[in-house]
């Protein structure tokens, strides 16, 4: 675990180098451009995507999940979750890894649901993924005349190679005999033998889930999800007195936010931000402002959630120990 830290950290400090070298990308010029912030009144707008709407979404849609296998759970806990799992899930690699602590939590409230709880949350991350892929695919193809014929051929390419291998993961997790197949492979490393007894129940939850009935009465949820982070970033380009058709976020977010999934460095710091200043390059956007605006993107989405939920764990403990006083 050591070694696998610090070679992210020389992963996420090796992007923003090759981010100095290549855009000429400094400290000084990311201070000169910051000062360039003319219309803060469009960061007003971002506050409350993180905090209210993309909550808000979120719980409904979780919510219709956890009901479809039997998990009642009331609105307030599954947000007091979700902010916690942010907060706890920053130390983690890739931007995703909060998933795993929410796994964790609502796997810990419902024992008799193990592997099924889970299943709710990769099950929502996957068709999420999937309508990120069909947006950046509608996206690159509408902005086509804005990029030369090479840079849309390997946009294109790329996007449509993530949504070929989603729906190829989607068939191997559903599928019965390649299940059993790895399982006799796996099952014999006595290495795996205590995970394996888990990934066991949650491929059985998998694909017992009532994914067409769920899907058909979620999709919207999950397409305003995917939507309104993508708007997130149309509002931060706006307090820059940038005016970009909305339709160039819609082309570049989804390959940026798929590639910053890859857990190679921490949070998916620099990977994330290399990617930002190269495909928003393409549309002439300047690599500074580029930069800022990943970052900024990032704190809003996650810092402010992870603030609140830093928030709720200080009072827990506090709750606790006043407890733990009472009690003795």
């Amino acid at each position: 675990m050591k070694y696998k830290k610090t070679i992210q950290l020389s992963i996420t400090l090796l992007m923003f180098y090759f981010i100095y070298r290549t855009f000429g990308v400094s400290i000084q010029s990311i201070i000169e451009e910051v000062k360039n912030i003319s219309d803060p009144k469009w960061l007003l707008f971002t506050i409350f995507i993180p905090s209210l709407i993309i909550p808000a979404i979120s719980i409904n849609r979780w919510g219709f999940f956890l009901r479809s296998i039997g998990i009642y759970e009331k609105p307030l806990t599954l947000v007091k979750i979700n902010f916690l799992s942010i907060f706890y899930g920053l130390v983690l690699p890739s931007s995703t890894g909060f998933d795993a602590v929410r796994m964790y939590l609502i796997e810990k409230r419902n024992p008799d649901k193990r592997g099924k709880a889970g299943s709710t949350i990769i099950i929502e991350r996957y068709f999420g993924f999937v309508i990120l892929s069909l947006i950046g695919i509608w996206g690159i193809v509408s902005i086509r005349d804005l990029l030369t014929q090479q840079q849309f051929f390997y946009m294109f390419l790329a996007m449509l190679l993530i949504l070929i291998i989603l729906i190829f993961l989607g068939f191997v997790i559903s599928n019965q005999y390649i299940f059993n197949l790895t399982n006799n492979l796996l099952s014999k490393s006595k290495y795996l033998n205590r995970i394996f007894s888990y990934l066991i129940s949650l491929h059985d939850a998998l694909r017992t889930f009532p994914v067409k009935k769920v899907l058909l009465s979620s999709i919207v949820l999950i397409t305003m999800f995917q939507l309104v982070t993508i708007l997130n970033v149309f509002f931060i380009f706006k307090s820059f007195n940038i005016d970009i058709p909305l339709i160039n976020h819609l082309a570049m977010i989804p390959i940026i936010n798929i590639i910053s999934i890859i857990p190679l460095s921490i949070s998916g710091f620099g990977i994330r931000e290399g990617a930002f200043t190269y495909f928003y390059s393409l549309v002439g956007i300047d690599p500074t402002v580029a930069l800022i605006i990943s970052l900024m993107n990032y704190i809003i989405l996650m810092g402010i959630p992870a603030l609140i939920g830093g928030g709720i764990n200080v009072y827990d403990l506090i709750f606790k120990r006043k407890n733990e006083k009472k009690q003795s």
